[in-house]
């Protein structure tokens, strides 16, 4: 009779090859938010991802195609560091890293609120990833 794994063990061994067959796994999705007229709190999110899951030490966020061609530089690497730090949580709770694209980023030039790029990437990479059957193993902050 086979002898089966059970215990602690097992359970991490599941887990690891769980982890290897997501390696390789490729996501794309759109993001795209707006509330406008808030008194205060408007704001308008628009990008697209595409991201292709990698080991947890690895890592990288390239942007092409931004609108408008001239945004305030300011806000543009106000929005990239939201991003890449909301696509980054939601892969760490997951023990993962990737490789992202992030397409037709949008700055709007008046309702411009750099935490909610932050917020909505986090948000519907983790969507992706849990649709995938990858559950989180630690919480955000904030849920």
């Amino acid at each position: 009779m086979p002898m089966v794994a059970d215990g602690p063990h097992a359970k991490s061994e599941q887990t690891r090859a769980h982890m290897n067959q997501a390696i390789g796994t490729s996501f794309t999705f759109k993001v795209k938010h707006s509330a406008q007229g808030a008194s205060g709190g408007s704001y308008y999110v628009r990008f697209d991802v595409n991201a292709i899951l990698l080991s947890a030490d690895e890592f990288d966020v390239a942007f092409e195609s931004i609108y408008p061609n001239d945004p305030d530089p300011s806000d543009l690497e106000a929005a990239k560091l939201a991003i890449t730090n909301g696509l980054k949580d939601a892969l760490n709770s997951c023990d993962f890293g990737a490789r992202i694209t992030v397409t037709q980023l949008t700055l709007h030039p008046v309702d411009f609120n750099p935490a909610k790029y932050g917020y909505w990437a986090r948000y519907h990479l983790r969507q992706q990833l849990e649709a995938a059957g990858i559950a989180a193993r630690r919480s955000f902050g904030n849920d």
